[in-house]
């Protein structure tokens, strides 16, 4: 199903990661970013429908970038999707639930259609 109106920014360290997301949601626009810093440049020049952004990255990592992004009005309306390849701590999940950036929780491992459900559930695509 073409959505090529929708644009989703994926930011990743991993090529290979990037490369299996962009397969798991062909059919939408896919800006990419290595780390928070290259998709805060990503987001000055482009209008983005949702982010899916790694957890764990050098430079800028996930929660980092979400500090960033909390600071801009328009970009925290973005819906957020973290995912991580380690399970992540529900102290540390707690603390972030008060984020208001972040839509979604996944793990790496997610499947190709479990990933499509939520990404069309949060676009209405």
């Amino acid at each position: 199903m073409e959505n090529k109106d929708k644009t989703i920014l994926i930011i990743d360290d991993s090529p290979s990661h990037r490369l299996l997301l962009k397969t798991y949601l062909k059919g939408f626009n896919i800006l990419e970013a290595e780390n928070g810093i290259e998709a805060l440049k990503v987001l000055e020049d482009n209008k983005v429908d949702l982010i899916v952004c790694d957890f764990e990255m050098p430079e800028m990592n996930g929660p980092e970038f979400v500090n960033e992004i909390e600071k801009v009005e328009s970009y925290r309306k973005i819906p957020f999707i973290m995912c991580s390849a380690n399970k992540i701590d529900s102290k540390y999940l707690k603390n972030f639930e008060k984020n208001r950036v972040i839509t979604e929780w996944i793990e790496k491992s997610i499947k190709s259609n479990e990933l499509k459900r939520i990404v069309y559930n949060i676009l209405d695509a």
